[in-house]
Parts: C-alpha cells; structure tokens; sequence
C-alpha cells in the first residue's frame, strides 16, 4: 500500500511533519496491499515541524468493498490550514468505498479550509469541513466534524455512535476541573474563525521558510 503525496504551490511542509498511512496496528481490517492513495495537499497549508497527519486506509470488506479491478484512492486537503508542533490528526477512512473517489471522479475532501490544529491536539474522525480551530491539547475523536467549530484547550470528546453530535458552529470546552465537557452555540462561527486562521497563517509563513527547512 502506497500513499502518493502532491503538494501545491504556496503550500509550506516543513522536512520533519509526517504526512503518512497510520502504522498497521491502527488497522481495523484486512487491506489491499495494492492501494494507492493519492493525496492533494491545497495552496497554502502550512505544516509546522513535527506535525502529524495520519491516513486510515479503506477495508476489504463492509462499506469499503473494492472492485477486483484495483483502482487508486484520491483524497484532498483544502487551502490554507495551519498544523502547529505536535498536532495529531488521523483521517478513518476505513469505510470509504474507493470506487467513488477513483480516478475520473471527484477526489475525497479530508479536510475543508481554514482549520487550524494547535500544539498538541489530537483529532480523529473521517472527514472535517471548513474554519474549525482546534486548541492545544484537545482530544477530539468523531466520525465527522463540519464548520466553523471551536474546540477549547483540553477538552475531550470520545466518539459516541449513538448519541451523535451535529459539530456545525460549536465551541466545545471543558467545565471546571470535572473533565466534562459542555457544548454550546458558536454566532457566525465560520467567518469569525476564517478570519483569526488567516491572521496567523500570514504571521507564520515567513518565519517558518526562514528558519525552518521545508520538504
């Protein structure tokens, strides 16, 4: 199994993030060792050093049956999201059925525009939409996130299947030192976000290529 990384113009990695297919003991299925997931990473993107963006491959079984024909899987991250040291994220793409997302078709968005990972959080889910902040340290597993959400510093959410959360214009946040976390409403969360994650995407850019060496 081969994952295929295309990287856009303006786009900026830094040598030592990890863009890559979560190690084998994450899967949660038999795969196929032929697969070839091809990656689009937009303009703009800014991978930090020491970032982490994790790939869960479709299964041979279940929704994510593949044809006998092999075909490759194209996923695509949007532009402009900023992937701070030691942010974790993992796409589960264990469901996915590759035939939609083959070649000739519309590639699979991960991940929409304008989201920002901070230090040290870990988000895991399937796909995530556009203008999402997620704070250091959160702790965030969902099976799929939408726009313009905010989740505070240490909070933690574990994926719950049969409660299901609609993550559109959220904030997230831990109550006190009981661990519990509490949802309520965010008011034109997309646009407020979009603007702070542009702010900081211009402040990092030139210090990143300046001291940093770039993939």
């Amino acid at each position: 199994m081969v994952l295929q990384i295309s990287i856009e113009p303006n786009a900026v990695v830094c040598q030592s993030a990890k863009i890559e297919l979560s190690s084998a003991s994450d899967f949660p299925g038999d795969q196929n060792e032929t697969l070839v997931i091809r990656l689009t990473i937009g303009t703009g993107n800014i991978f930090h050093p020491n970032a982490q963006l994790y790939i869960v491959p479709p299964t041979l079984s279940g929704t994510g049956t593949l044809s006998e024909n092999n075909q490759d899987l194209f996923v695509s991250i949007g532009a402009n999201n900023l992937f701070e040291e030691q942010s974790c994220l993992t796409f589960d793409l264990s469901d996915v059925s590759v035939e939609k997302h083959s070649e000739g078709k519309s590639a699979l968005p991960l991940l929409g525009s304008y989201n920002q990972c901070l230090a040290s959080s870990q988000i895991r889910c399937s796909s995530i939409g556009n203008a999402n902040i997620f704070y250091a340290k959160c702790s965030i597993a969902a099976d799929e996130i939408k726009n313009g959400n905010i989740f505070q510093a240490y909070s933690l959410l574990q994926r719950n299947r049969r409660a299901k959360i609609d993550f559109q214009e959220k904030v997230i946040y831990r109550a006190g030192d009981s661990g519990v976390c509490k949802i309520r409403n965010h008011s034109d969360g997309i646009q407020k976000n979009i603007s702070e994650c542009s702010l900081l995407l211009r402040a990092t850019r030139k210090i990143l290529m300046q001291h940093h060496r770039m993939s």
